[in-house]
This record gives structure tokens, sequence and C-alpha cells, in this order.
């Protein structure tokens, strides 16, 4: 086991946010994957 040091924590501390943007980056890339779905299945349309 290590012992903590400053750079296992930066380590640490940026391991973390780096999740919290993966985990968002999925939330959003999954959340257009539905509203395309959606819209496909629905064929709603915007003509101009």
């Amino acid at each position: 086991m290590t012992e903590p040091t400053a750079e296992n924590e930066i380590e640490e501390q940026a391991n973390d946010s780096d999740s919290k943007v993966d985990a968002t980056a999925i939330a959003v890339i999954f959340s257009a994957a539905v509203l395309m779905a959606a819209h496909l299945i629905s064929g709603f349309t915007i003509d101009l």
C-alpha cells in the first residue's frame, strides 16, 4: 500500500473530476440519442 503523498492526492482528485466529466458526457450523448430516436419514430419535421 502506498503512503498518501501530495502527488497521489492530486492524481486522485484529477481522476474524480475526470469521472464526473465522463458521466456527464455519457448522459448528454444518451439523452441526444433518445431524442433523435423519438424524432425519427414520430416523423415530426419542421419545414421552413
